[in-house]
């Protein structure tokens, strides 16, 4: 922090000169000061299994700032620290991409959903599930207003944070794929040092840790085989980057030059296909959905409703149904639902059609196939005698009501929310004069909205039309202007705080002189001889008030005292 505010002190007195030269040197990355979270990242993560199991919030903050654009041209954030630098946004940029090449080099992804978010992607790394989450590729317009400290901070660290892990899974794969394409050594024995690892960082039992392995080895068995073989072209509306992720995890081929020969599938997410291509009949011509529904199904699937032109089947996310009813996919699923108990137990009907497809023995009402088993040890069972048929007297006959309760099934209600808010009488009386002036939810005059409109397009060109330099003057001033304002507010504090001492020290003064003043106005009427001390000791009596008390019971009288007076009667009634 010393480092910084030094270098900034510097930056200040170079421009208050106007040395250009000096700002260039103190702008460069030489000589910029600069912070590691090497340190941070050991404190947190002490095992590389630890890092693992937050990949998940890292690749999903680092997808959606590599999406989008840089606001500053810096290499650091060390100056400004709340807006997007084009040199996190490089980073950001990079790591997305070697991940996605990971995955696709290890064949580690699993399953992929496309929803109204974005693309959700979940691979088995080092035997945890890590699940991100990319946003659409569209033209975009940042929010103002935003506060980004907080997510910077985090960018920066997860970047951090991924720049070790990468290193560490790119030099096991590298590792890895030399092992195997090496000759076996056969005077060395074979230590499979891989699984011990694995269960050594995941909870449990080493029993069951051993067998969720094996079922996630098995889940990546089968989906490493189902492009194998095939060749796909990509269509430019469709974003090459998710498509090719899928096709290359699952042992499929992208082209990156249409040879029709060459492919056997066309990806294209339109309702014809783009100038200048021509149908040919060895190429089936699918939509995106078709790749992500092979995958999840783990089975090259019939392109029957996915190809161009055709209304597509219901997309299933995978992350709350085991689509292919198979053991590992069971496992997976029951895992997500300990970790979010609110996933419903609900199975689509195009859950069943693909379950069909990949089992033909599978019936919708039997999926675990309990049915069967049951009746095929009735049918085998020699032991069991069938049982007697009841006679119509020994019949038990039903009432009208409970044959129509067994006939009732059970219907969907929708959840009725009702309002309920409390408000004070004066918010009450407010709502029910706007009512009644149908000024609730008055429309907008139409003169004023279509100046607000014309502002806020002159803004926005003025924005859309201004230069780097420019932009970044921008940034500065905002940036300067509410360093301005937190100053403000911090010297507005600093004057209140002052203003309630100066009143506490001013009423503790004023305290002691009214009370120096009572103290030389008692001594005076005691040298006066107005006021004596009480015979008891208990204080200062009035002499004149004792002689008239004195005379009164001589006379066998009593002097009339006066009444004391009410501290409180100055104080309003209602404290009273």
């Amino acid at each position: 922090m010393m480092a910084f505010r030094a270098w900034e002190k510097k930056v200040r007195r170079a421009e208050a000169m106007r040395l250009t030269e000096d700002l260039k040197v103190l702008h460069s990355n030489k000589v910029k000061p600069k912070y590691s979270l090497v340190a941070t990242i050991k404190e947190r993560y002490p095992y590389f299994a630890d890092a693992v199991r937050d990949i998940d919030d890292a690749m999903s903050m680092i997808a959606l700032y590599a999406f989008l654009s840089p606001e500053v041209a810096s290499e650091s954030t060390i100056e400004t620290h709340h807006t997007l630098t084009s040199g996190l946004h490089r980073r950001a940029r990079e790591t997305c991409e070697r991940w996605n090449s990971y995955v696709e080099r290890a064949q580690a992804l699993s399953k992929g959903f496309i929803s109204i978010k974005g693309y959700y992607f979940e691979a088995i790394v080092r035997g945890e599930r890590v699940r991100w989450l990319c946003p659409h590729e569209y033209a975009h317009k940042f929010p103002a207003g935003v506060q980004q400290y907080i997510m910077i901070s985090f960018l920066e660290f997860y970047l951090e944070l991924m720049r070790f892990v990468l290193f560490k899974l790119e030099r096991d794969l590298a590792e890895k794929q030399k092992a195997e394409e090496e000759e076996p050594n056969l005077n060395a024995e074979n230590f499979d040092t891989t699984n011990k690892e694995t269960v050594q960082g995941l909870g449990g039992t080493v029993g069951q840790v051993a067998k969720r392995v094996e079922l996630m080895d098995e889940e990546l068995r089968k989906v490493r085989r189902v492009f194998e073989g095939l060749s796909f072209y990509i269509s430019r509306e469709v974003p090459h980057k998710h498509a090719a992720l899928v096709i290359k995890a699952c042992g499929g081929r992208v082209a990156t030059g249409y040879v029709a020969e060459n492919i056997t599938h066309f990806v294209v997410d339109r309702p014809a296909l783009p100038p200048g291509f021509e149908k040919d009949d060895r190429i089936e011509y699918v939509q995106p959905q078709y790749l992500f529904d092979c995958l999840n199904a783990r089975l090259l699937l019939p392109p029957n409703g996915y190809r161009i032109g055709e209304e597509l089947p219901p997309h299933v996310s995978p992350f709350t149904v085991a689509i292919t009813n198979s053991t590992e996919d069971i496992a997976a699923v029951e895992e997500a639902r300990r970790d979010h108990p609110k996933i419903v137990s609900y199975v689509p009907k195009r859950v069943h059609e693909i379950r069909k497809l990949i089992n033909p023995q599978y019936t919708p009402t039997d999926p675990d196939g309990k049915a069967a088993e049951l009746l095929l040890e009735e049918e085998s069972d020699e032991e069991n005698v069938a049982a007697q048929e009841l006679d119509r007297d020994d019949d038990v006959q039903l009432s009208g009501d409970e044959l129509q309760e067994a006939r009732r099934r059970p219907k969907w209600e929708d959840e009725q929310v009702t309002e309920s808010v409390e408000r004070t009488k004066l918010s009450a009386l407010k709502v029910r004069q706007q009512r009644e002036l149908n000024l609730m939810n008055a429309p907008t005059n139409e003169a004023v909205a279509r100046r607000r409109l014309a502002q806020q397009k002159a803004k926005e060109a003025r924005k859309q039309q201004e230069t780097d330099e420019h932009r970044l003057r921008r940034k500065l001033a905002d940036v300067k202007r509410q360093e301005v304002a937190t100053r403000k507010m911090q010297l507005q504090v600093a004057r209140k705080k002052a203003a309630r001492y100066y009143k506490m020290v001013n009423g503790v003064v004023q305290g002691n002189e009214r009370r120096e003043k009572m103290l030389t106005a008692k001594a005076k009427q005691l040298s006066e001889g107005r006021i004596s001390a009480a015979k008891d000791g208990s204080g200062l009596v009035n002499n004149k008030l004792e002689a008239r008390r004195a005379k009164a019971e001589a006379a066998g009288k009593k002097l009339k005292e006066k009444k004391p007076s009410n501290p409180y009667s100055k104080l309003p009634k209602w404290v009273r």
